[in-house]
Formats: C-alpha cells, structure tokens, sequence
C-alpha cells in the first residue's frame, strides 16, 4: 500500500506546486507587459489623486449644466408667459400703440449699442448683470402695474406711453440676456472640457444650442396652454397675480444663486480670460467680412411675413381659414422647430457647420417660396402646411448660425449687437410693408425674394475667405 501511494502522494506535491507558481504569477504586477500610466516605478497614490480630481470635475462640469439648464428653462417660462399674457391683455389700438413704441426703442438700442463700447454690454462682470437684471423686473414690475390700470378701464394715453416704453425695457434686458449673456455661458461651459479642439467644440456647441432650444420650443407651446388653464379657473387679474408671484419666485431662486456659477455670474472661466480679451468693449470690428454677410443673411429672416402665428394667422382668417386649423398648423410649426434641434447636431457632424447652415437655409427658403406660389393660386391650407414646414429650416439655420458665431471668439458680442439690431430693423420694416400694402400675395412673393437672397449670403459667406484665424469655416 505504502508503495501505491508515493507515487501518488508525489503527483500530489508537483500540483501544489503548479497551483502556487499560477497563483503567484497571476498576482506578479506585469510591469514589462502593462507599465502603470506614469511610467516605470510610478506611483499608484498619484493616478488616484489624478482620477479623484478628473472626477471631481466631472461632477462640477455636470453640476454647472444643471443649474444654467434650470435657470434658462425658469427664464423661458417667465418670459414666454409674460409674452403670451400681454399680447391677450392689450386690445388692437393700444396693443399698435405699444407694439410701435417697444419697437422703437429696441431699434435705437440695437442701433446705439452696435457703435458704443460700453463695458457693461458684455456682461463679464457680476455687478453689470446684477443691474440690467433689476432693470428687467423693475420694468417688468411697472408693466404689471399698468395693465392692471387697464383691466380696471383706465386707459389715459400717458399709462399706454409708460407701458410701451418700460416693455420695450423689459424685452431688451430679455434678449441681451439671451443674445450676449446665455450664448457666453453656453460657450464658456463648452470650452471647459473640450480641451480647444474646434472640430469638439463645434460640435457640443450645435449639440447644447439644439438642446436650449428645444427647451424654448416646448415652453413656447406649454405656455398659451397653462395661461388659458389659469384662466378658465381664475380670472385674469387672477392670472397675473399668478404671473407676478412665479416671477419674485425666478428672482429670488436667482438672486441667491452661487455667485461662482454662470447663472448670474459674469466672470469668465479661468481658460477663457485670455482668449475674449479680444471682445472687451463690444467688439469694435464685428468680426470678418464673412461673418458680417451671415449675420445679414440671418436678420433678413425677420423680413417675411411667412412665419406661423402675427400677421400670416391675421390673413388666414381673413381669408376665412378656420381658427382650429390654424392652431394645428401652429402645433405642426412647433413640432418642426424640435425636429430641427435634433437634425442640427447630426448634420453638423457629418457636412460641417457652414454646409449644414446652408442646408437649412436653401429648405426654409424652398418653402416660403412654395407658399408664395400656393398663396397667388388660393391654396391656402397647403400655403400654411409650407410654412409651418419652413420651421424646420428656421430653426436649423439659427442654431447653425449661432454656433458659428460663438466659435468666433474674438467677436461674438459685437455680432450679436448687430444681430439684434438687424432684426428689429427688418421686422419695424415688414410691419411697415403690411401696413402700407394690402395684399398678402404680394407680402408673400417679398418674403420668398427675403429669404431667397438669405440663402445666397449664406453661400457668400461660405465662399468668402477668413478674415482671421479664429473665424475659419467649419
């Protein structure tokens, strides 16, 4: 028995043996075949610091977009409401008086703006931003006032002057927010982490611009539905009382964000600070030539009257389409308008930024001059299916276009001053045309020869040199 089981005991031993030298082979750290990140004889206590803060930032990173995404959706809520509220508030002769006297006081600040290099207009600064948004409420506080007066019958021509001017107020430290301030953070927090590669930028800019606006378009329609709500429950002093306390709630949820953040903050990020010393003061030169002609290709967009909603629904009914139809068509623009901020990213990626601005730019202007020719020939429900499709173009360019133009660095403010003051000048115009000609086939066939000619800037400006290196295309 003895002389069965050495044999047996020895086989025993050698896979002990085995087993150990795998294990300890498996444990052995493969410096020659998998060296650690640092390099031989780095330290493991280092990488880990280095993960802990990589982590650290990804969580500051994330919990930056939070809080900008929650302030923008608090403003867009504020604002669409207000929008929607006073525009049912205000009757035809006061609402003209109002419309006309808003309009004209954002001209003259677009127009002033684009030529003054007042340092408050960038916003950089807390105390700057701090201020033009206490003019914003306290406008917005006056307007309040003023339309209670009204609702109670008091309609003295010094109230509709107060009101027209403190609405215009009220809407120019709205869209410098929007147009200046949200555009700088959207860029700032971009560049944050996409370590100034610009084909990366670019494409997180067309991806978070799609975002905010699909934000925007989906307030914009949940909006008219929770005023008509609160109206059929309450009454309309009801509603704007509902109106006033959602916006001393917006103030102070902003008031005391962190001042560290891009919320209300003005200060750039530590990486930027050298790289917008450029844009101190407005931006006196605007940027190139090439992006001069985009930002006119995009205000000659405001020079139509082929948009759902204003002057185009008032010809509808007067044409005698039906309201509910024009609502559907109204929801359909809407819903185009999202489709786009979903389009715009994977077409940015795959043609590149100005391919894909002329892209959207050459569809919307195909439709509104298919609804100019469906127009002259009396096929009015087709004409309205167009021009809610045109959305789908709208939007694509505008996020295209904006895109463009925050990547421009050294310019960004002083193209979005002259943006701005392009575009009220364009619609102060194509009020003017509708109210001097009274055909809307004729209104239609000038807005198809507006957005034809956009279309062919866009194209100029694609063909056009850079002026300078950080205003090459895309």
């Amino acid at each position: 028995m003895c002389l069965l089981s050495a044999p047996a005991m020895a086989l025993r031993a050698d896979g002990a043996a085995t087993k150990r030298a795998m294990v300890h082979s498996l444990l052995r750290p493969r410096l020659f075949l998998h060296p650690p990140r640092g390099g031989l004889g780095a330290d493991p206590s280092q990488e880990q610091t280095k993960a802990f803060g990589k982590h650290t930032d990804d969580r500051e990173t994330a919990r930056r977009w939070l809080l900008f995404h929650m302030t923008f959706t608090l403003r867009a809520v504020c604002d669409r409401s207000w929008a929607f509220f006073i525009s049912i508030m205000l009757s035809s002769r006061v609402g003209s008086l109002v419309y006309l006297l808003r309009t004209a006081i954002q001209i003259s600040f677009g127009l002033v703006s684009c030529r003054q290099s007042w340092e408050w207009l960038s916003l950089r600064k807390t105390e700057h931003v701090a201020w033009l948004f206490m003019v914003q409420q306290v406008s917005l506080l006056v307007v309040a006032i003023q339309l209670y007066m009204l609702e109670k019958g008091s309609a003295a021509m010094p109230m509709v002057l107060l009101l027209g001017i403190f609405s215009g107020m009220e809407m120019i430290s709205s869209r410098h927010f929007k147009r200046v301030k949200e555009k700088k953070d959207v860029y700032d927090l971009v560049t944050r982490d996409a370590q100034g590669k610009q084909q990366e930028i670019s494409s997180r800019l067309a991806a978070a611009n799609s975002l905010l606006t699909r934000i925007d378009l989906l307030v914009a329609c949940l909006c008219p539905l929770a005023i008509n709500f609160s109206m059929s429950v309450l009454d309309r002093l009801g509603t704007m009382a509902l109106l006033v306390a959602l916006q001393l709630m917006s103030v102070l949820l902003l008031s005391f964000a962190p001042s560290s953040d891009v919320s209300l903050a003005g200060q750039p990020s530590p990486s930027m600070s050298v790289k917008q010393q450029g844009d101190k003061g407005g931006g006196a030169a605007a940027g190139s030539l090439k992006l001069r002609v985009l930002v006119l290709a995009y205000g000659l967009l405001y020079f139509t009257v082929v948009t759902p909603g204003g002057l185009f629904n008032m010809y509808m009914r007067e044409e005698g389409l039906d309201v509910r139809l024009l609502g559907y068509f109204g929801s359909l623009a809407q819903v185009c308008g999202v489709l786009a901020t979903f389009a715009v990213p994977v077409a940015a990626r795959r043609l590149g930024m100005y391919p894909c601005a002329l892209f959207f730019s050459l569809f919307q202007a195909a439709c509104v001059a298919g609804v100019a020719l469906l127009a002259a020939r009396g096929e009015l429900p087709l004409a309205m299916c167009l021009c809610a499709m045109s959305r789908f173009g709208l939007w694509g360019f505008d996020l295209s276009h904006r895109t463009l133009v925050q990547v421009q660095s050294d310019a960004r403010l002083g193209l979005f001053l002259l943006e701005a003051s392009l575009a009220e000048t364009f619609s102060i115009a194509i009020f003017t045309a509708s109210a001097i000609s009274k055909s809307f086939r004729f209104l239609c066939q000038v807005s198809a020869v507006a957005t034809c000619s956009s279309s062919a800037l866009v194209l100029l400006s694609a063909l056009l040199p850079s002026g300078s290196s950080s205003s090459r295309s895309m």
